[in-house]
C-alpha cells in the first residue's frame, strides 16, 4: 500500500511541479529524439524512491528496491494486453501499470466505426472468453446510448464501457483490467 501512496506521491510531483513545453518535434523538453530519460530522485522517510522516466515508459524504484513501471501510449496497445479490440478500432490512449507489490493493470480508450450494441456484443463475448462472469447495465436516453460490462473471477476484474452521445460520428470503448492475484 505504501508503494500506491508513494507513486501516487510521484505522478503528483510530476504533473504539477515540472513544467514542460513542447518543442517543434512534440518531444518534452529535456528529452531527445531518442526518448533520452529524465531520472528524478525524491527523499522520503522510508529512504529514497528514483522515478526515471523516457521513452513513453516511467519507473520508480521504491526505498526498498521493489520496481513498478507505467507504460503509456497514444497509438499502441499494451504489452501484454489480455483482450481483443474490435476490427477497426482505433486506440486514443493507453496504459499499463505494474507495481512490484500490486496487481497488473491496464487501461485502454478506443474508438471504433460501429453501434454501441454491436460493440458491447463483442466485448461481452470477450470477457466471458478470458473466463470472466459478466454483468452488463445499459442506458438509453435522448441524446446518450451507453452499455457498461463488468466481467470478474476469482483472479481478474475487467470492465468495458461502450458509449456514444448523438452528436458522435464514432462509439468511445472503455477497457480496464486487472489481475487481482
Amino acid at each position: 500500500m505504501r508503494w500506491a501512496v508513494t507513486v501516487l506521491v510521484v505522478i503528483t510531483l510530476l504533473v504539477g511541479c515540472r513544467k514542460t513545453e513542447e518543442t517543434a518535434t512534440g518531444q518534452a523538453a529535456g528529452t531527445d529524439s531518442k526518448g533520452t530519460s529524465e531520472k528524478m530522485t525524491i527523499q522520503t522517510e522510508e529512504g529514497t524512491v528514483t522515478v526515471e522516466q523516457g521513452g513513453g515508459r516511467t519507473t520508480i524504484t521504491g526505498a526498498d528496491g521493489s520496481t513498478g513501471t507505467i507504460t503509456a501510449s497514444e497509438t499502441e496497445v499494451p504489452k501484454g494486453f489480455p483482450l481483443a479490440l474490435m476490427p477497426k478500432s482505433v486506440i486514443q490512449q493507453s496504459t499499463h501499470i505494474s507495481p512490484a507489490d500490486q496487481p497488473e493493470a491496464f487501461h485502454l480508450e478506443t474508438t471504433v466505426a460501429a453501434s454501441v450494441a454491436d460493440a458491447a456484443a463483442f466485448y461481452e463475448k470477450e470477457l466471458k472468453s478470458k473466463g470472466l462472469t459478466v454483468q452488463r447495465v445499459a442506458t438509453q436516453g435522448e441524446d446518450r446510448n451507453e452499455v457498461i460490462l463488468s466481467g470478474q473471477s476469482d483472479e481478474t476484474q475487467g470492465v468495458a464501457v461502450i458509449e456514444r452521445n448523438s452528436e458522435d460520428k464514432l462509439t468511445r470503448v472503455s477497457l480496464n483490467w486487472t489481475r487481482t492475484k
